[in-house]
């Protein structure tokens, strides 16, 4: 225990070589030279100890390289224009008072952002090559307009105000064939394969009509076209 001129004070008295005699000694100067509290240059002001009082002294000026200094001035800024301040040029660290703790330098933080960008672009590339490499059912097949098994989708069918020819399919199983539906369904499926037959023997080339992958045979496969 020792007398404070005051009160008395519990504990050892603190040698001459911690604290803020510590820091006296170690006489803090800005990047300039001149003292902390008096630099008048450009940006904010970046401190560090001129002289080392003990192992505990942060990195000194002479210490460090004119390349470190230069570093070490430019993050201070960096952190001062993100509203956080630099703590120290050999841990890269700064110190956020809000939630009281140490973060990232502001290089770390930039590399990491540019490196999660980075990731989620690698795996929008990776799920295009995925669904390059999946087969599609048939040439020129779409998945917004066309039905994998042939012709168009009911729902862009409807939106078309037109029947699809998976429907006439479905028709067709319940009746028994293709050739005992009736009505409507049957005149329907009449009038497409005499446009898409006589389409498909002027319009279409001679590999594309024995393709049986290709999107005019698919649809007349589902609407049970012969031709």
């Amino acid at each position: 225990m020792y007398l404070n001129e005051k009160r008395k004070i519990r504990g050892k008295k603190p040698s001459a070589d911690s604290g803020l005699r510590r820091w006296i000694r170690e006489r803090w100067t800005a990047q300039d030279g001149s003292a902390c509290g008096s630099y008048k240059g450009k940006g904010k002001v970046k401190c560090r100890p001129s002289t080392r009082v003990t192992s505990e002294t942060p990195q000194t000026w002479g210490e460090m390289s004119p390349k470190e200094k230069k570093k070490a001035v430019r993050l201070k800024q960096k952190a001062d224009r993100m509203d956080k301040q630099f703590s120290s040029h050999k841990t890269g660290k700064t110190w956020d008072g809000k939630n009281n703790k140490y973060t990232p330098s502001i290089n770390e933080a930039v590399n990491f952002f540019y490196d999660s960008i980075e990731s989620k672009l690698l795996l929008e590339k990776k799920k295009k090559r995925k669904r390059k490499k999946s087969k599609k059912p048939y040439k020129g097949y779409d998945p917004d307009k066309s039905h994998p098994e042939g012709g168009l989708s009911v729902s862009y069918a409807r939106k078309l105000g037109i029947h699809a020819g998976v429907e006439t399919k479905r028709a067709a199983e319940k009746a028994g064939g293709f050739g005992k539906i009736k009505g409507k369904t049957a005149k329907r499926r009449k009038s497409f394969c005499k446009r898409m037959c006589g389409h498909k023997r002027k319009n279409t080339s001679a590999k594309t009509a024995a393709d049986p992958d290709s999107k005019i045979n698919a649809a007349l496969r589902v609407w049970g076209c012969r031709c």
